[in-house]
């Protein structure tokens, strides 16, 4: 189980190239974590710890690399490995309980950090839910948001909002959350896949807050959960976003087929 842990961590890491240098350790869970302060992926099986932290982990480090907190989509929690201030009682709905009370979350990046464009001390910690039953599988039908801030409960930070609705109503792919610096260095965009659908929603945040996603219609619509196992990811430079599809897929049309687009980080266009 270590194993596959760690190899997902690995993928996810592409997504934080362009939000500095919060990419520098990660925690995998189980006493395990990830460190690339020398640029090489090198696993600390002394790591203190004890979440899961299974397949929903994002985890933020300052400009020397120290960790700040981490994130499992059910828990915040800081750096000494302790729930924050707040940092529970957030995603729960039907089916997503469940795991929550077990203490492992299924999505495979169903989180993401960003930080604020304009606040050193604040991050946006974006989650999906597990509420919507299609043939048995459960899918996500909200994408929320959580804000911490470092500068409180000593420097070991507090949540200070949660909960706090995105995108509702809608069935969303579960999983596959990314995220990329604007062309302009300061602001984030944050990528949303509907399920079942060619739409992608596109949300920006800057400067003012989390903007209004922008909806895109492109690319290939898969009718069944081919990409539901499968990792998403962005090149390092941020102009390529690509989806896999996945050998889980009970329909071998859609096994080991990409979709990869060209992305403009200034517009946040989707094209080709």
């Amino acid at each position: 189980m270590k194993k596959t842990i760690i190899f997902i961590s690995v993928i996810l890491i592409a997504n934080f190239n362009s939000f500095s240098q919060t990419n520098q350790y990660w925690k995998v869970g189980n006493d395990a974590g990830l460190d690339f302060k020398t640029g090489i992926a090198l696993a600390n099986l002394g790591d203190t710890c004890k979440a899961q932290m299974a397949q929903s982990n994002t985890s933020v480090c300052d400009h020397t690399g120290k960790l700040i907190f981490y994130c499992d989509a059910m828990f915040v929690y800081d750096s000494r490995d302790r729930v924050m201030p707040n940092g529970s009682n957030f995603n729960h709905i039907t089916y997503g309980d469940s795991y929550i009370m077990s203490g492992y979350y299924p999505l495979l990046k169903g989180a993401i950090t960003i930080p604020f464009p304009n606040d050193t001390n604040k991050f946006y910690v974006f989650y999906e839910d597990l509420e919507w039953s299609i043939s048995g599988n459960y899918l996500p039908s909200k994408l929320r948001y959580l804000i911490v801030d470092k500068s409180l409960n000593g420097g070991y930070g507090d949540v200070i909002i949660k909960d706090q609705i995105v995108i509702q109503n809608d069935t969303l792919v579960p999983g596959l959350l990314m995220a990329v610096k604007h062309g302009n260095g300061k602001d984030y965009w944050l990528i949303v896949r509907k399920y079942n659908s060619d739409v992608f929603y596109k949300v920006l945040i800057n400067s003012l807050g989390i903007q209004t996603p922008i909806v895109q219609h492109i690319g290939n619509v898969y009718p069944y959960p081919s990409i539901y196992y499968t990792c998403s990811s962005i090149c390092l430079n941020g102009s390529l976003l690509a989806y896999p599809t996945t050998s889980f897929s009970t329909s071998p049309i859609y096994d080991s087929q990409r979709d990869i687009y060209d992305f403009d980080r200034c517009t946040g266009d989707l094209k080709n």
